[in-house]
């Protein structure tokens, strides 16, 4: 006899062709089968959990067969998603279900062929898929999903999602309520083709997809929900639009005031002291003449100053020719007037804004160019621009400010900002702008400004071409100033004034946004902007903008704060009439930002030169990208057809913008192209703390050190020569990179190697081979929790996973089987961990369906929750306990329990009156909220027939023998005939004679039957006992109870199969789903947890035994006995082979009526045994149950020794 402990499966399944090798240490570790399990990471292994069904998908319905792409959106570790992509379109799923959008109330629903749905404005079309719940009455309904079909305003027929009628006929009458919800489906333009290729990365709520044959396009969630997701094309101009109108403020020109034209050697050019010319030329400078009358000689030249002198009160200079010479004035024509002098240089201005929440630079305006402009910007040259749309009070400005350059040597440079917008409490309200020259205007309050400030007007009725301008504060009073222009002129205002004054009358105190009445019609609409004053008693109010809300009437609205959101005025104090006018609608001016003054600012020329050079790489077909990637805060495209090895890079920090400058910015758009000898395309994009590019022939390293990664710091290095398959995406797997090799049937990882001071590859499917020999790596995901676990689909369609924790040096393989075909998956967090979604061709009676599906939690502490179908379904709708009396009976508060009189009901969780948990009761209803607890079992021998029940007050029963009971006595009444309204309804007895009784309800309350059906025949009156918690400890926390069934519904995707089942932690025999989607209980048996799915095999199988040393090779052996070591295992059989099983013992000390425990530890086996050259160890299982094996000792018996 001899023992062989395998203590780890950490190797998982593997290939036959390494069978031989048991010279390697991961052979001892390994299995020969390993079919519906996982490598766990301890080293044993554990059966899969089951698929809970999501639902159809769309394209695989009403005799299309297109299939789905299963896409994982990640906002963040707790909001995330399963996208279903299908030909055009794509759904969302959150945590194991459809996404609906808002749901509309039920009001009807007929009992027809086809039913007939009524809910006002509903707003469906016909074909949208719709999910009904909650509906009272006709509940054969609920939790289903339907397609529209003959929809009008306020009704829609039911159809099944083959767009056959949905026969209501049958159903139980409607009584109240529900819901219907349209499933969210987002139209895109993909056709099915192409949805294998759609390449993605993803930042928050932006996730870009590529594909080489379609535009870039943004997924992106909103703020109003989990259905808020919508898809559109990609901008790759700026966020934010470039500043117009940029122009200088004031006349910079030079003018001359004389010429002596005497001497034979030079001209003398004279000024007013004003101008300063000493101060602005200087000798040797070039100058240019223009303009000048009479002496038209000198203009359209350049010349050369040679003197500069002062004699108040006149400034002259003397000039000559460019080269030197001399300049002879004598022989010109006699100067008679004006004329201009300008300096060589060229001014050269532009702006850009910045967006306010990004801080994205927008394209350079067009150029101010100041053509032979003198040095005024010593003085200072006033710039004013047109403010972009949001500058102005609007409720969200998104101008964050303005960037002013200035050109030196050809470059331009950064010489300052301005603000982007006024702030509303700067802005000051406007009464009144006069029609003159100059124009006066009056505000509502002191305005505080000086002479000479800068002032920014907006909302002007009649006066409108103050809108959107800059004017110099003239002659300024308290509440007055005039309107000057940059020149200093007098400016003349036209129009007709409009001041919108309006009078408040009332505000109401209201939590949900005061109320304002006007005493005269105001005319505003939503969204207007007001401004009030001046208001009585409800001071809070005053000298504030707010935003006009829901328009009640012609003279009320509801007040908000300028994001549209409505004031609660509860708390301010009551509004008194008097005082006013309060409010103004229009007209508001402001400190000006929309100017700005260059005082001969020195231009900076690092790295801030401005955006002036636009590009959009990805407009034309063959330049849309194939691979996307976020990298160092840059959003990174490659691989387009006119360009396989190019990658595009944004702006830092802008994910929309390809710009870049001239000199070019740490910042800007970056393109690179890899080099190499051969024309390898880019396939994928993967940011780490490097950027992984894999191509077609190899995976390389894009690193800039501890540098930024810009384009100065960027280098790119080959890491491997194995290519990379185009599909699926690489992902990343911890501190591991994960890929498929090129020709798509084995799998790479790639990882830091220390010891190089390089990333090295290694293939992680070589001992699994057989896995995906000859096949095509189609799709995978992967799951952090519980167990790091790769997911991967192949073409012929089945689904392979490989656990992997190589700090550990376990990484293992495992095959699983289902009745279908798996063909997309993905896997997202949820609450209670990672979770697996995938989609699954399978026939049900007979039609191909394309399901999606979630696999369930692995973790099970209680066999109640164990889900181990596929497909399935649960029943499991715990309700809350909030309170239980100390009293005979115990009254459960259970708000909105949804139960009826007679129900059975299991309680669980209870804290405190621990004494009911793990029980099952019958109730009395009290009310919606409320229940009693009457013991299930009958008193024994106290069932008695029933031959009269009379229509009275208190009706009275006769019974066909002595009933022998007493008053005060509970009984359940039932099977009666006629009178069916005291059917499964519990009474007290009162008035008891040998065979009668009077009714009463549990509150001692006499019951009139007066109303009642006649009673005709049959009936039975039995004996029951209240539970009576005087004795219990008293309730201290919140538990659950659950009604308990005879019979499953809602299995309507699995109609006409057969099925597995396992109800409160025992198995039920299989069954066929009927037609109407149900299944019953086996022997009348009730329960209140049921799984119901499709049933599958985990099958365990050990390698040969066999040792290093060959001792073992070649000689018979027998498995007598088989040690398992079990962990939260029920059921299960083994064998040395599948045909000689020997079943695992299961109960052992439980009650009858208790479901049976998990085996733990270690469970020794006699098998049947069987001599042969293997020695192998086989264990199935085929019910639905948790299996998990953490070690296999066989004691082995050798022959021929």
């Amino acid at each position: 006899m001899a023992d062989k402990l395998q203590p780890s499966f950490a190797a998982g399944v593997i290939t036959p062709k390494a069978h031989g090798r048991v010279d390697l240490a991961r052979f001892q570790t390994g299995l020969r089968t390993l079919e519906n399990y996982n490598v766990i990471p301890h080293g044993g292994v554990s059966n899969r959990p089951g698929t809970k069904v999501v639902g159809y998908c769309l394209g695989y319905t009403d005799g299309s067969t297109k299939r789905s792409r299963l896409i994982t959106f990640d906002y963040n570790s707790e909001q995330q998603y399963a996208l279903e992509f299908g030909d055009l379109y794509f759904r969302i799923v959150k945590d194991g279900a459809f996404v609906t959008e808002t749901a509309v109330t039920v009001t009807g629903l007929t009992q027809a062929n086809p039913g007939v749905v009524t809910a006002t404005a509903h707003g469906f079309a016909n074909g949208d898929w719709v999910y009904i719940t909650d509906v009272v009455g006709m509940t054969e309904v609920n939790d289903q999903t339907y397609q529209v079909a003959n929809q009008a305003a306020n009704s829609f027929e039911l159809n099944d999602v083959d767009s056959n009628n949905i026969s209501t006929s049958g159903f139980t009458a409607y009584s109240s309520g529900g819901t219907v919800a349209r499933i969210k489906t987002v139209t895109t333009t993909y056709i099915e083709a192409d949805l294998k290729r759609l390449k993605l990365d993803q930042s928050a709520d932006l996730m870009t997809i590529t594909h080489p044959s379609y535009p870039i396009r943004d997924v992106t969630r909103g703020a109003l929900g989990h259905y808020d997701f919508s898809i559109a094309d990609r901008s790759t101009t700026p966020g934010i639009v470039a500043p117009t109108g940029l122009d200088i403020s004031q006349d910079w020109q030079v003018e001359i005031q004389g010429l002596v034209l005497t001497n034979s050697n030079h001209v003398r050019i004279e000024f007013d002291a004003a101008q300063n010319v000493a101060s602005n030329f200087s000798v040797g400078q070039r100058i240019w003449v223009e303009n000048v009358g009479g002496t038209v000689e000198l203009n359209g030249k350049w010349f050369i100053i040679s003197r500069i002198a002062v004699a108040s009160p006149v400034y002259w200079m003397q000039i000559i020719n460019t080269n030197g010479s001399d300049l002879d004035g004598t022989g010109m024509t006699a100067y008679t007037s004006g004329g201009r002098v300008y300096t060589e240089e060229k001014l050269k201005y532009r702006i850009s804004s910045l967006d306010d929440k990004t801080g994205e630079e927008s394209l350079s305006s067009a150029d101010l160019v100041l053509d032979h402009a003198h040095d005024l910007a010593k003085q200072g040259i006033d710039l004013s621009f047109d403010p972009i749309a949001g500058s102005t009070p609007v409720r969200t400005a998104p101008v964050g400010g303005y960037n002013v350059y200035k050109n030196k040597n050809g470059i331009f440079g950064y010489i300052g900002s301005t603000p982007g917008s006024i702030k509303n409490d700067d802005y000051l309200t406007v009464t009144d702008i006069t029609v003159a020259t100059p124009g006066v205007v009056t505000t509502f309050a002191v305005h505080g400004f000086k002479n000479g400030d800068k002032i920014f007007f907006t909302e002007s009725l009649g006066v409108t071409m103050v809108n959107g301008q800059t004017f110099i504060a003239a002659n300024v009073a308290s509440t007055t100033f005039e309107l000057r222009n940059f020149l200093g002129q007098d400016v003349t205002t036209t129009g007709t004034f409009t001041s919108d004054l309006k009078t408040i009358s009332d505000i109401t105190q209201d939590a949900s946004g005061g109320v304002v009445t006007t005493s005269v019609a105001h005319g505003y609409s939503k969204d207007d902007v007001i401004y009030i004053a001046l208001v009585v008693g409800m001071t809070e109010v005053n000298d504030k903008f707010f935003g006009v809300g829901t328009v009640l009437s012609t003279t009320t609205f509801v007040l908000t704060d300028l994001n549209g959101k409505p004031i609660d005025t509860s708390g301010f104090t009551a509004h008194v009439p008097g005082g006013g006018p309060h409010i103004v609608k229009r007209a508001m001016c402001g400190p000006s930002p929309f100017w700005f003054q260059d005082d001969n600012i020195e231009a900076a020329l690092n790295d801030v030169s401005p955006p002036n050079e636009t590009r959009e790489p990805f407009l034309l077909t063959d330049d849309f990208p194939g691979s996307v990637a976020f990298h160092e805060q840059r959003q990174l495209f490659a691989r387009t057809n006119n360009g396989i090895q190019t990658i595009w890079m944004t702006q830092i920090g802008n994910l929309f913008n390809f710009n870049f400058s001239k000199p070019r910015k740490t910042g800007d758009a970056v393109t690179m192209t890899l080099p190499g000898l051969q024309a390898n395309e880019i396939r994928h994009l993967l940011s780490q703390n490097e950027l992984f590019i894999f191509t077609s022939g190899g995976v390389w390293v894009s690193s800039s050190g501890e540098a930024s990664y810009v384009v100065e710091n960027i280098r790119n290095r080959v890491q491997s020569k194995n290519g990379c398959a185009d599909m699926p995406e690489p992902l990343l797997a911890n501190d591991s990179i994960l890929y498929v090799q090129s020709i798509g049937s084995s799998i790479w990882d790639v990882q830091f190697a220390f010891e190089t001071n390089s990333f090295r590859s290694e293939d992680r499917s070589i001992l699994a081979e057989h896995l995906f020999r000859g096949k095509t790596i189609t799709d995978w995901a992967y799951t952090h929790e519980p167990a790091r676990t790769l997911w991967v689909t192949v073409d012929d369609t089945t689904l392979v996973s490989m656990t992997f924790m190589p700090e550990h040096d376990l990484w293992g393989w495992s095959i699983h089987s289902t009745e279908g075909n798996i063909e997309s998956v993905c896997a997202v967090s949820e609450t209670d961990g990672d979770f697996l979604y995938l989609t699954s061709l399978r026939i049900i009676n007979g039609t191909t369906r394309l399901f999606i599906e979630r696999i369930q939690s692995r973790i099970v502490d209680d066999i109640r929750d164990a889900f181990f179908v596929d497909c399935g379904l649960s029943l499991d709708d715990p309700k809350v306990i909030s309170g239980a009396t100390k009293a005979d009976p115990i009254v459960l508060t259970v708000t909105a329990h949804g139960f009826v009189e007679g129900d059975y009901v299991d309680v669980a969780g209870v804290g405190g009156m621990t004494g009911i948990n793990d029980l099952r009761f019958r109730m009395s209803l009290i009310d919606a909220d409320s229940f009693r607890l009457i013991d299930v079992n009958p008193v024994v021998g106290s069932e008695f027939e029933i031959t009269d029940i009379t229509q009275a007050n208190p009706g009275v029963v006769t019974t066909e023998t002595s009933h022998g009971m007493s008053n005060g006595d509970v009984i359940l009444i039932e099977n009666v005939t006629g009178m069916t309204e005291v059917n499964d309804t519990f009474f007290e007895v009162a008035n008891v004679a040998s065979n009668t009784f009077e009714l009463q309800d549990l509150t001692s309350s006499d019951v009139n039957t007066s109303a009642y059906g006649a009673y005709v025949d049959d009936g039975r009156v039995i004996r029951m006992t209240t539970i009576d918690g005087t004795g219990y400890t008293a309730f201290a926390s919140n538990g659950e109870v659950r009604k308990a069934v005879l019979a499953v519904t809602g299995l309507n995707h699995l109609a006409g199969h057969e099925v597995t089942i396992l109800a409160d932690g025992d198995v039920d025999p299989l069954q066929t789903v009927t037609a109407a989607g149900g299944i019953t209980l086996a022997d009348g048996r009730r329960a209140s947890r049921i799984h119901v799915g499709l049933p599958y095999t985990c099958k365990f199988e050990t390698l040969d035994i066999t040792d290093p040393k060959g001792i073992t090779s070649g000689l018979l052996k027998s498995i007598d006995r088989v040690t398992f070591n079990f962990y939260q295992t029920r059921g299960g059989w083994s064998g040395p082979d599948p045909s000689n099983l020997t079943e695992l013992f299961q109960r052992e000390d439980e009650d009858y009526d208790e479901p049976t425990n998990f085996q733990e530890g270690e469970k020794t086996i006699t098998l049947e045994s069987d001599w042969n050259s293997n020695g192998r160890v086989y264990l199935e299982t085929t019910d639905p149950l948790p299996m998990t094996i953490l070690s296999v000792a066989p004691e082995i018996s050798l022959g021929g020794i």
